[in-house]
């Protein structure tokens, strides 16, 4: 995909908006939103195996995992041009989008977020202990 940072947060509320009322920017707007929920959660549903605590599962493009404590799904996606890397986090049951893009490609871009998503998680717990 290529699209601004602000229609990247759009597209992550409208993931994160699955099964509830207005699906993000089209409740607001009043407009007819653009994925069913049925679809939606076709996309989010993982391919063969059902989600269990042994690892992330692969679910049209996103990978999907079980978060610890039971404290819900997380999807995620990754990806880079070379020049860019991206990634994009949605912890589902928080209601929450992690969404960390850098103007470098490789490895090193690769960790450098992973660092930056954890420093995030890390501090979301702490503000708010019942998001564990």
């Amino acid at each position: 995909m290529h699209l601004t940072l602000a229609d990247w947060a759009r597209y992550a509320t409208l993931h994160l908006s699955e099964g509830r009322a207005g699906q993000g920017d089209a409740h607001r707007t009043g407009a007819k939103p653009l994925l069913s929920v049925a679809s939606l959660r076709k996309l989010h549903t993982p391919v063969g195996d059902a989600i269990d605590p042994s690892g992330i599962k692969y679910a049209m493009g996103w990978g999907v995992l079980k978060l610890p404590e039971g404290s819900g799904l997380e999807l995620t996606h990754s990806g880079s041009n070379t020049m860019w890397y991206a990634v994009i986090s949605l912890r589902m049951a928080e209601n929450r989008a992690i969404l960390i893009a850098t103007n470098q490609g490789g490895v090193s871009a690769a960790i450098a977020c992973a660092e930056v998503e954890a420093a995030l998680v890390r501090r979301l717990k702490s503000a708010h202990p019942a998001h564990k």
